[in-house]
């Protein structure tokens, strides 16, 4: 995904979300539903180097 901020683009790492739906059932504003549990994939850390304020990160 292309994002911008303050007029600078970069490209968005995004991660994966899986979601399980479980045995579990719940009630809300009357209606019921099933929960479902997500795995969410670990993104690989960058090798970018970050700095604020003159101090790295």
């Amino acid at each position: 995904m292309k994002l911008a901020y303050r007029g600078t683009t970069y490209q968005s790492a995004t991660s994966a979300v899986e979601g399980v739906e479980t045995q579990q059932t719940g009630l809300f504003l009357g209606n019921s539903f099933r929960i479902k549990q997500f795995n969410i994939t670990q993104r690989q850390n960058s090798a970018i180097q970050l700095k604020y304020r003159g101090v790295n990160y």
